[in-house]
């Protein structure tokens, strides 16, 4: 098993669309563990750990968004882990 972490920030049309409880279906639906949060400068960001593909799989999630969402841009930072600080996945309020 390989985990892997992501840290993104995705901007664009991204609040007050339920961007972050899309994030969280995918996230549950993918066996990933982290945090979503709105950010201050309108934009979401998440931090996930998971396997590999599950990860890449993630990616294109938020690549994609809910419908009502526009996304401008994803920032992405993928790292190895070798251990999963997290045992859920959550929405946090910044």
């Amino acid at each position: 098993m390989r985990l892997k972490k992501i840290e993104a920030v995705i901007s664009g049309s991204v609040q007050g669309v339920g961007f972050r409880y899309f994030v969280l279906n995918a996230a549950e639906l993918l066996g990933i563990t982290g945090w979503v949060a709105n950010l201050a400068d309108g934009g979401v960001k998440t931090v996930g750990v998971g396997e590999e593909e599950d990860i890449k799989d993630f990616l294109i999630k938020l690549r994609q968004g809910p419908p009502l969402s526009y996304v401008e841009d994803v920032k992405v930072s993928i790292q190895d882990v070798f251990e999963n600080e997290f045992s859920t996945f959550e929405v946090t309020f910044n």
